[in-house]
Formats: C-alpha cells, structure tokens, sequence
C-alpha cells in the first residue's frame, strides 16, 4: 500500500471539510416513535460504523448528510461514525462534510486512527470537550484523491475481515440476552412474579475504590495499577483499560481486583453510569478506581454473581438504576452507596440462577475463542493503518 506520510503535505481539516457543529432541539420535538429524523446526541448513539436511532425529531436545528462523519466532540471527545442517512444532530456531535478535496471514507479512517490525539485536544475540568477552532485547525495529511481512494478500500476490506468477527461475538452477546429473558423474564415487568428484595439484603457491603494520580500508560508486567471507567464502561471486565501507579505510592492491596468481582461504575456521564461487569479472569496488581463500586454478595444461594450482573445489565434495569444519579449542575452523575443499596431487585429460584451461571460460562469460552482468533484480524488492520498514515 505504500505511506505518503513523507510524500504528501497536511492541511488543515477546515479548508477540505465543512463542520456543522451540533445543536439540540427542545425536548418537545423529540419522540420515540419514528417520526422526523433521527436524532443523535453522541457516543452513546454509536454503532460499530453507523449511529443506531433510539430518538426521533420533527423540528431539527441542525442536520447531517449521508457520508457526513459524525465526531462526538464531548465526554469522550474522538470517537466517529459514518451517517448512513440526513439525520438531526445535538450538541454533542459535529458533522464533518467532505469536500471534492477528499475522500469521506479515507477521511474516517484517518480520524479513527486519530482518536486518541483527537481526545487529547479536548479542554474541561468536569466534561472534556473540542472547540471548533481546534478541530479546523486539525492536520490532515493530503495525498492524491485516488491514493485516498485506494488506501481507503484496502483499509475497509480490512476492516470488514475484522467486523465479520466482531458481528459472530455479538450475536453471543445477543443469544444471552434472549436466554435471560427467557428464563427469568423482563425484569421491568417481572412477569413471573419473583419476589423482590432490596440491594441491602443481598450484599454485604459495597467498596469504595482509590483513586491517586497515575501515569498515564498502561502498568507492565508485576507493576500496580489502577482501574479506568474504561474497564467497565461496556459491561465487560477489560484489564487494559487502566493506568500504571507510581513507584513511590505504596498499593492498597485490599482493593486488588479478583476473579469473580463484580464491578458497578458510581460515576460517569448519564449514558454511561450504572455499568456493571463481572471480571472472568484479570491479571494480578489491579486496584479498584474511586469512580467504580465493588459488589459484595452476602449469600450465592440467594443471588448468583453471574445473575445480578446479568440484572443489572439488562436495559431496562439499568435506566431504573441510571434514575438514582444524582450531583450538582455541571457535574458527573454521581450513585451513592445509599441510594443503591435500596433498589429492589428480582429474586429467582437459585437451581434457575445456577443453571444460567453455567450457561454464562459456556458463552464466556465461546467468546474467549473468539476474540483470540479475532487478534490476527485485528492486527492485520492495524498494520496496515499503520503503515498507511505513519508508514511503519
């Protein structure tokens, strides 16, 4: 494929792109039936390449193009999608239109590449956030629009390789979703009358974690580390994301992360709060963040680990327990201890909880599987985004 790093000069996004900074309509112009057009207020809208609607508007403000690239440009600042359709934008989203200058789909790799330099120019002590200054200064390396062209292809064959699996661990995902529901039925509704109990009467005790100011790396092999919201953010336990702990903190052993743990972030932006993810296996050295609760179940034989992580993680209990945020204007949303503690939750029959935690196992090793297939995909992508934009 070749690199133009050393071939081609940059220019600035803002004289290739046109950016539509967006802006949310009132709340009465919203709906959930379909009418209007989409609307998208940020990552929490994301797919894996396309925004998945969950909100309508009939009066939009301002509005995306098909092939516009949609950047979420607060809390995170970075992550992109492609829209596949006119859409409404809020504010929390730019659309970022192509000129005849340059590919979209050339322009969208680069951007993923450059999610994390993206990320870094976000300002905010609360939100991080991207001005429109930064981002129309933002370089963007220039080659021949049919160099663009053909990086571009190579890289979404590349990138569909690795999606095909991504698509297989997902519908694992889904397949688990549908056997809770099948067998303890929507917990919103509760249609098979399980009784309910408050979360203080099936945990011992929640922990609080610690929270010092870390290197901003990954920790290397035996050095502490501690957890970012990162690690469970999607509801599934993922050890890399944390950071390493100075050499001259001492760790606080006590709040190592264990096989079995069940993790439930406090604090985070509202989409995002209230995640909850079971850790399968994780390295040594781990220690819980301040932003992330540790479960502690009093009795397996009244609630299972791999039940009430299921519970909590089902959509619709999980915006029930979103609506015990609360913190001041202008703050990260914010659970207590107290507040969660009193939720009810659904108690079924235990010999149903066992045979569910073994049927979790199964798809845990069939996804383990999976992903470790999936590392070759995905390395080969990464090569050769790699060599398309830094030429390594």
């Amino acid at each position: 494929m070749g690199s133009w790093k050393s071939k081609f000069d940059s220019v600035p996004l803002g004289e290739i792109c046109q950016l539509i900074a967006g802006q949310s309509p009132p709340s009465r112009d919203y709906n959930n039936n379909g009418e209007g057009l989409p609307f998208y207020q940020g990552k929490a809208d994301f797919g894996e390449l396309y925004p998945e609607p969950r909100v309508w508007c009939f009066r939009p403000i301002k509005t995306a193009e098909t092939n516009d690239i949609l950047l979420s440009v607060r809390a995170p600042v970075g992550p992109t999608n492609l829209a596949n359709e006119k859409c409404c934008i809020g504010r929390g989203l730019y659309a970022i239109r192509a000129s005849e200058k340059v590919s979209h789909k050339f322009l969208l790799h680069y951007f993923r590449f450059m999610e994390r330099s993206l990320a870094q120019l976000g300002t905010g002590s609360t939100f991080k956030a991207i001005t429109k200054s930064a981002l129309l200064t933002f370089e963007i390396p220039l080659p021949t629009l049919s160099a663009q062209r053909r990086i571009a292809a190579i890289l979404d064959k590349a990138d569909a390789i690795r999606r095909k699996r991504q698509a297989t661990i997902k519908l694992a995902d889904d397949f688990l979703r549908a056997t809770f529901l099948d067998m303890f039925g929507d917990p919103v509704t509760n249609p098979k009358g399980w009784k309910t109990l408050p979360l203080k009467d099936v945990l011992e005790r929640i922990d609080s974690g610690w929270s010092p100011r870390c290197y901003d790396r990954e920790p290397s092999e035996g050095e502490w580390g501690v957890l970012k919201l990162g690690a469970v953010t999607t509801c599934s336990y993922i050890e890399r994301e944390s950071k390493a702990l100075p050499s001259d903190l001492s760790p606080r052993p006590e709040l190592e992360v264990q096989k079995g743990d069940l993790l439930f972030t406090r604090k985070n932006t509202y989409d995002l709060v209230a995640a909850c993810a079971l850790v399968h296996s994780t390295r040594s050295k781990l220690l819980l963040s301040d932003l992330i609760f540790r479960l502690r179940i009093k009795d397996p034989k009244t609630v299972t680990p791999a039940y009430l992580w299921a519970l909590l993680t089902h959509a619709g209990k999980r915006k029930q327990i979103q609506g015990l945020a609360g913190g001041a204007a202008g703050s990260m949303p914010n659970i207590s201890k107290g507040r969660l503690m009193e939720q009810e939750i659904e108690i079924p029959d235990n010999d149903l909880q066992i045979k569910f935690s073994l049927f979790l196992s199964k798809i845990i090793d069939l996804k383990n599987k999976l992903i470790s297939k999936g590392e070759g995909t995905e390395l080969l992508f990464k090569s050769l985004t790699q060599r398309a934009f830094r030429g390594g």
